[in-house]
């Protein structure tokens, strides 16, 4: 089954990039779930800004879809540019060892160039350049980056958010 990649990070306490990887034929059912939790008006689900409330309901929807998240995280001392190009380059080939065949990253124009180089070099050098797509997109273009937004948050909230989260992470790998 083919997987997709849905990144985000967070830099609370370090940077940490989460990949939510879905596979092709849950991608619309998850969407789906994803744009549910829309309130009138809003165009997309950002974790920071929801109330306690709506985060425990999106985080609950996000617990019961068939999805995992990877994990990168780096040391607090640790330049956040140098932290986001090997993180970037773990997941790329870690997504080549699965034969993924989308990475889909949240939009941020200040390090998008950076990023296509640094993506661009890890595909190839880890034979995917045939296989895995990349592309930026903006969380309103696609509700799957909602996914590692939450995840992320609760990640790096610690304690009973860390643990809420848990079972969806098979893999933190420290650079």
């Amino acid at each position: 089954m083919t997987i997709h990649a849905f990144v985000d990070e967070n830099k609370v306490r370090g940077f940490l990039l989460v990949a939510a990887l879905v596979k092709a034929g849950d991608l619309a059912g998850c969407r789906s779930a994803m744009q549910n939790l829309l309130l009138p008006g809003q165009r997309r689900i950002h974790f920071t800004k929801e109330s306690s409330s709506r985060q425990r309901l999106v985080r609950d929807v996000v617990r019961r879809l068939p999805v995992e998240a990877w994990m990168y995280q780096a040391p607090r001392s640790m330049p956040e540019r140098e932290a986001r190009a090997l993180a970037l380059d773990a997941l790329v080939r870690d997504l080549a060892t699965v034969g993924a065949h989308r990475m889909v990253i949240e939009q941020d124009e200040s390090v998008a160039r950076h990023d296509k180089e640094v993506i661009y070099q890890s595909v190839r050098s880890a034979g995917s350049a045939d296989h895995l797509v990349y592309e930026h997109l903006l969380p309103h273009q696609e509700p799957l980056l909602w996914i590692p937004d939450a995840i992320a948050w609760c990640w790096a909230k610690a304690g009973p958010w860390r643990r809420s989260v848990a079972a969806l992470v098979p893999r933190v790998t420290e650079l």
